[in-house]
């Protein structure tokens, strides 16, 4: 749906919100056995039966994401004009390249590739309310 999103422009009006899926994946992430690979492939096959167009590889595995959607948050709180640049990057760090996107090194890598200004803090305390409140959203 990001993709699709994006794809579309401004022609509507989407929110982004941040969700972790599971806290208690393991960082730096960890390969998935056979079963939870093949759980992955199964999400991936109807992502693409809804997104034919869409370019998704499976994984290695799955990341703790905390530490992504708390730079995602404060790239949007403290350089808004940035985020949804540097949320496309987390996205394709992912989900095409298969990057392990748990690492605060390919976070800052993908920010600075974002053109996310270097006085950004990217685990900005303040950020975390806007976190909570993705999360509470959902």
């Amino acid at each position: 749906m990001h993709e699709i999103a994006r794809g579309l422009g401004s022609t509507i009006d989407i929110e982004w919100l941040g969700v972790q899926v599971d806290s208690g994946l393991p960082t730096p992430m960890t390969v998935l056995d056979r079963r939870g690979r093949g759980r992955l492939e199964m999400d991936i096959l109807d992502a693409r039966k809804a997104w034919p167009k869409g370019k998704l590889n499976v994984p290695a595995g799955l990341p703790n994401t905390r530490h992504a959607l708390q730079a995602v948050a404060s790239v949007e709180r403290m350089q808004r004009s940035r985020a949804a640049e540097f949320r496309a990057r987390l996205f394709q760090a992912y989900w095409w390249l298969g990057e392990d996107i748990s690492d605060k090194a390919v976070v800052g890598r993908h920010a600075t590739d974002a053109g996310v200004p270097p006085w950004v803090e990217l685990e900005n305390q303040a950020a975390q309310a806007t976190q909570v409140g993705w999360e509470l959203e959902w």
